[in-house]
């Protein structure tokens, strides 16, 4: 909506630039009056820039123009914190540049691309308005059965699953405790687990899909495969999707199975795909993709759940009980699962669990660094030093050289 000389802009809003050198930018708006509006933009030109730098988006930096002997003075807020300084007669806040504009040049715009805000989220202004303009951004991707938590109301902390997205109405309604409710989209959150896969929405990494392995407050960070080697990237939560390969294998939600192509080669597999061995000790076991090798070798992780493990029932008639693994069938994929609460012992499938804490070999730490001998394998009756002990597997040295053991073939003095 483009605004008159007339009328007064909303402080606090998002506006783009109709005219001047910075047509087409997004800005925030400090304040307003009836003809000029005080906007925050990227600046394309600083007081210490070469020519040749003119246009490119970059942010105010105090110490190059300290470098530069070009003068500088802070700006403060009415608290009296520093939030910026004064270079070559133009303001810069938080490192954006601050800017009188004539509020008949703007228009005001109700959700910016992420990438077109992307300066003033790191500069880290209004953090409530840029929170709320990436959930909302985020929204539009939500589908059917992702998880949501509840920000706001009665149900605030509530999780459940979506059943319904309306845009047009800026409303969903989701399942919580067996009830249905109709929310508003900027009081939801969406919830990731890690393992989930999502694909990235906005940002440099736009487009790239994988799994997580890591989260934070607001960011998570994915495991990424490109020609058989992998990368790790920290993206905000508010710009990735639920992302399903095509060939990937699912278990419904009464553990009805989709078949398998015949073969999955190895250029068509990702990290998250569900496989079945069809040759060698494990044919006919089936399970996860956790990495595939330089030689293209796909290695499975398959149920990685073991007795003593804590677990939380992520879906059917259990959730969202949790408890202690007492044993695991991994001929029907099913766990019985002694709930913390009441004691009552549940069978429930693998897949409707989600793992909250390992059983710990906490005991056994202390022989790290110590000496033990090796039992079995090739290296048998010999003495070497434990460097570190995993769950199945752990490091030893054996004359200097570090080999990896099971840990059966591992024993302490």
């Amino acid at each position: 909506m483009a605004f008159k000389a007339w009328q007064v802009l909303p402080t606090r809003s998002w506006v783009q630039i109709k005219k001047s050198r910075y047509k087409g930018d997004i800005g925030y708006v400090e304040e307003s009056t009836d003809s000029d509006a005080i906007v925050l933009v990227a600046p394309c030109q600083l007081p210490y820039d070469p020519p040749e730098e003119s246009g490119k988006r970059v942010r105010f930096n105090v110490e190059l123009a300290r470098i530069a002997n070009v003068d500088v003075m802070p700006i403060l807020s009415s608290s009296g914190t520093e939030i910026g300084h004064t270079c070559g007669g133009q303001q810069f806040v938080h490192g954006l540049f601050r800017v009188p504009i004539p509020v008949n040049t703007l228009e005001t715009v109700e959700l910016p691309h992420p990438d077109d805000i992307r300066f003033h989220v790191v500069a880290g202004i209004d953090l409530p308005l840029v929170e709320q303009t990436l959930n909302l951004f985020s929204a539009q991707f939500w589908r059917e059965g992702d998880s949501i938590k509840i920000q706001e109301g009665d149900l605030r902390g509530k999780t459940g699953i979506l059943a319904d997205v309306d845009w047009h109405k800026r409303c969903a309604v989701v399942l919580c405790d067996e009830n249905a409710f109709e929310c508003k989209l900027r009081e939801l959150h969406r919830v990731f687990r890690i393992g989930d896969t999502v694909e990235v929405i906005a940002g440099p990494f736009c487009g790239e899909a994988g799994y997580i392995v890591a989260l934070h407050e607001r960011t998570i960070v994915l495991v990424m495969q490109h020609d058989k080697t992998s990368d790790n990237i920290e993206v905000s939560k508010f710009v990735v999707q639920t992302h399903l390969n095509e060939h990937v294998l699912s278990l419904g939600p009464e553990g009805d199975e989709h078949q398998l192509p015949p073969h999955l080669l190895a250029d068509e597999a990702l990290p998250g795909d569900i496989a079945e061995a069809h040759h060698g000790p494990y044919t006919g076991q089936r399970g996860t993709i956790e990495w595939i090798g330089p030689d293209s070798k796909v290695w499975d992780k398959g149920y990685n759940v073991a007795v003593g493990d804590t677990v939380e029932v992520a879906r059917g008639p259990w959730y969202p009980s949790h408890g202690m693994v007492k044993a695991v069938d991994l001929t029907k994929a099913s766990l019985d699962v002694v709930c913390v609460v009441d004691g009552v012992q549940m069978n429930v499938p693998i897949t409707f669990v989600h793992k909250m804490k390992e059983h710990s070999d906490h005991g056994l730490l202390k022989f790290v660094g110590r000496d033990v001998w090796v039992i079995a394998g090739d290296k048998k009756g010999s003495r070497a030093t434990l460097c570190s002990l995993g769950r199945m597997f752990s490091w030893v040295a054996v004359f200097g050289q570090m080999i990896q053991l099971k840990n059966n073939q591992v024993a302490t003095p």
